[in-house]
């Protein structure tokens, strides 16, 4: 079945049919799912069509938190519900869910830093957003009491790390296609490579883990980015977007991630970030912890971008670059962590 007629289908079956679609526009492909922009009962919205296997088990944790950041008056993006009930529809296709379209814009983290001192607001905005939305994703955890992982969540970097030096069969090595003479983001990734290793092996490291609080976990969005948030003219949040990877997760570890990306490393920033985030949730969270998250977050998510990048899975090399030096100049500016000790060192 074509893409189109089985987007239709699950249209039709989210009270949408025939002449009431107006249009349907498939967006760029993603790295996960299939998008696309539809104008329906007057309204814009988008479909988003959920391929990987387990997605229908996924999504009933995911619209549990967004349904409950929409009761408590939070800017997400609403979810509109099949006519049957639920939050979804499955087909042979894959899992469709819709959502309401928000107008804004959006910024990169290449411009982070340029709209933080022209609208200082922002951070603390920011902060309070995260400690609300951290705040319901306790409420919405269904046992609060389980606890996660801390180990292994801690651990994904080192699995990247395998990944990447011995590809798939296992004698090939990945990086065997970066060469020093090449482009400049070769040549970049093979001098940043030896310390994202040495971190990733650290992060893994049981002491590592005894920074966080494993009974402190909230259901967490576990992407906050400025690709999912849609801001107005004024650099006020309208919307935060894209669930799909919600997850429990340590509370400090989802600050430092979020904070990563959103503040960076300066630390009069990240100090108002924080103090805005414990106010809107109501508790603090240690600094050597934060830092924790934020390390996790840049070194995971670079040595991602680069598994992907030798993989051949990357389409703009141009952006992943971009993505990977901000965090690595985040990363770099971050006390180091011990590792004997497995704590963070104040510089």
């Amino acid at each position: 079945m074509a893409l189109e007629d089985a987007a239709r289908q699950a249209l039709a079956q989210f009270g949408f049919h025939g002449r009431d679609v107006e249009r349907l526009e498939q967006l760029p492909q993603g790295v996960k799912n299939v998008n696309f922009r539809v104008r329906a009962a007057d309204r814009d919205w988008v479909l988003k069509l959920h391929a990987s296997p387990g997605a229908a088990e996924r999504l009933m944790l995911t619209h549990r938190l967004e349904t409950c950041l929409v009761e408590a008056g939070l800017p997400v993006a609403r979810l509109h519900r099949p006519a049957a009930g639920g939050t979804f529809v499955a087909t042979d296709a894959g899992t469709f869910t819709l959502h309401g379209w928000v107008d804004g814009h959006q910024i990169s983290i290449g411009e982070r830093d340029a709209v933080h001192a022209s609208h200082p607001d922002l951070v603390r905005d920011l902060g309070q957003l995260l400690g609300d939305l951290h705040r319901e994703g306790r409420q919405a955890l269904a046992d609060p009491d389980a606890g996660v992982p801390v180990e292994s969540l801690l651990s994904a970097p080192a699995r990247t790390v395998a990944s990447i030096r011995h590809g798939r069969p296992h004698r090939f090595r990945k990086t065997a296609r970066l060469r020093r003479n090449g482009g400049a983001f070769d040549r970049w990734v093979l001098s940043v490579l030896p310390g994202l290793f040495r971190d990733a092996a650290l992060l893994a490291s049981p002491r590592v883990a005894a920074i966080l609080d494993p009974g402190d976990v909230i259901l967490a969005h576990n992407d906050v980015n400025w690709e999912n948030l849609v801001l107005d003219r004024d650099f006020a949040v309208l919307a935060l977007l894209d669930f799909d990877n919600a997850a429990p997760l340590p509370r400090a570890l989802d600050v430092g991630a979020a904070a990563a990306v959103l503040v960076g490393a300066d630390e009069e920033r990240l100090h108002r970030f924080l103090e805005a985030y414990a106010l809107a949730f109501g508790t603090a969270v240690g600094r050597s912890a934060v830092h924790l998250g934020m390390r996790w977050k840049c070194v995971r998510s670079i040595l991602w971008s680069v598994d992907a990048y030798v993989s051949g899975r990357v389409a703009d090399v141009d952006l992943v670059a971009a993505w990977c030096r901000h965090l690595a100049v985040c990363w770099s500016e971050l006390p180091p962590l011990s590792p004997a000790a497995g704590t963070t060192v104040a510089r």
